[in-house]
């Protein structure tokens, strides 16, 4: 999965999980903890989603602001994992 892909399902995922009306207010580098996008609560729901709908183990100790404190970040980490284990795919 690419991550353009894999920020789009990010991005729907917090916009339904959100007060958000839509995702155009969600940069790709906005920090999601200062614009008050996510909180701690909202973090830890979306590292369940990215569990379940990536099927990528996430320990409580990677999240941090550098893996999750953008869409770019996360999408980067969740295609870090998805890639790490497959040598066949592009990591790109």
């Amino acid at each position: 999965m690419e991550r353009d892909q894999i920020a789009a399902k990010i991005r729907s995922f917090i916009v339904e999980h959100s007060n958000l009306e839509d995702d155009s207010v969600i940069g790709d580098d906005m920090n999601l903890f200062e614009a008050g996008v996510l909180d701690s609560l909202a973090a830890v729901s979306l590292l369940g989603f990215c569990a379940t709908d990536f099927g990528c183990a996430i320990d409580m100790s990677e999240l941090s602001e550098e893996n999750f404190g953008s869409l770019r970040a996360i999408a980067a980490f969740i295609h870090g994992k998805l890639t790490a284990g497959s040598p066949s795919q592009d990591r790109s």
